[in-house]
């Protein structure tokens, strides 16, 4: 996916004449720059931000390398959970690019996009595929799939600015769930954090090494599956006693309930991505005059 853009490109993108788009330009309706040959480009994360806030509309996004149709159907979360249930069962990696582009490019944040759509439909299938309902190899396909699909909505969000703070975290060790910990980071990258999932299946021990190293301003924990409740717990305990000096501890998954959220410390215990998202915008530093609004 091109991250710098000619005119021909957006103009194409847009529907409108390469002429026109230059005169946006040059009144400064659409961010662009010169390379050092002088020529004119422009940043796919500025356009994908106009698309989002409703300012431009696509008519040809595959200009852009962005699924064909993206930011063209009119949405609602429910009909978003029902098509991605039929996309991920049917292993359709386009479809569930489309599914997933079109709802971000619609202007819904991806904290809600994972509340409403993706943690429910892999939910459901979780549970068809122990019900043998859907294949093993169903459920392992969509995952990677989802996967693939968060690492290029990535490409198309605006790089936190050099002083943004940074955010690091993962799931525990036994805990073999990606989607999770991939989520937080793809939340936490469109709040303006710079945020990097260590990934699943990493112990308490080494997560707390990474935290005294990196010093980050957050650091998640996803819990999704918990094998040994007695055995976490102690090993928690030690990690929070060393990672909480250096950066407030956000933890959350399906894995943690009443009993053994009362057993843990945490600067906060997140129930969805919403909530996630809400806690980091409070942790982030806010330019003089601004606002931090609540996710929608």
């Amino acid at each position: 996916m091109p991250q710098l853009l000619t005119t021909k490109q957006v103009a194409k993108a847009i529907g409108i004449s390469e002429s026109s788009l230059k005169r946006w330009c040059d009144a400064e309706k659409i961010p662009s720059i010169r390379t050092a040959g002088n020529h004119r480009r422009l940043r796919l994360t500025d356009i994908v931000q106009l698309v989002r806030s409703g300012d431009l509309e696509l008519q040809n996004p595959e200009s852009l390398g962005l699924p064909a149709n993206s930011g063209k159907g009119k949405w609602c979360l429910d009909r978003g959970q029902s098509e991605l249930h039929s996309a991920i069962t049917a292993g359709n990696g386009d479809a569930i690019n489309q599914i997933i582009f079109d709802l971000f490019l619609s202007g819904i944040t991806i904290a809600k996009i994972c509340d409403k759509v993706i943690t429910p439909v892999l939910h459901g299938i979780g549970e068809e595929w122990q019900t043998g309902e859907v294949s093993v190899y169903q459920e392992r396909l969509g995952t990677n799939l989802i996967s693939r699909t968060f690492y290029r909505l990535q490409q198309t969000m605006p790089r936190p600015i050099h002083s943004a703070p940074l955010a690091i975290g993962g799931s525990i060790e036994g805990d073999p769930y990606t989607i999770p910990t991939l989520m937080a980071e793809s939340v936490l990258h469109e709040v303006g954090f710079h945020a990097t999932s260590l990934g699943s299946n990493v112990p308490l021990e080494s997560l707390a090494l990474a935290v005294c190293d990196k010093r980050p301003r957050i650091m998640w924990l996803s819990l999704s599956k918990i094998s040994d409740t007695k055995r976490f717990i102690g090993e928690y305990e030690k990690f929070y006693e060393k990672a909480s000096q250096y950066a407030a501890v956000a933890v959350g998954g399906r894995a943690l309930n009443d009993e053994i959220r009362q057993q843990m410390q945490a600067t906060a215990f997140c129930n969805n991505m919403v909530e996630f998202a809400n806690f980091a915008k409070a942790l982030r530093p806010q330019p003089p005059g601004s606002s931090s609004a609540s996710d929608n």
